[in-house]
């Protein structure tokens, strides 16, 4: 598991102890695991707004405009 995994897993403990969705975090980290180069708070706001039907997310981002739910603006 690399450095960015481990700050991940920590980040989902962190959110979870904070009182934010856990299957949401999870999802977040699951993304954030599978494309490293996205920072681990936007896979977050992205399974928050999946989570809540908010889609598509809109982004300034480019490599967040390219995964499913997202749209580049």
């Amino acid at each position: 598991m690399g450095l960015n995994a481990l700050a991940g897993t920590g980040a989902v403990r962190a959110a979870v102890k904070g009182g934010l969705d856990a299957e949401a975090a999870h999802a977040a980290l699951e993304l954030f695991r599978s494309k490293p180069a996205l920072g681990f708070s936007d896979c977050l706001m992205l399974q928050l707004a999946r989570k809540a039907g908010h889609l598509p997310l809109g982004t300034f981002d480019r490599r967040l405009a390219k995964v499913v739910g997202t749209e580049k603006l």
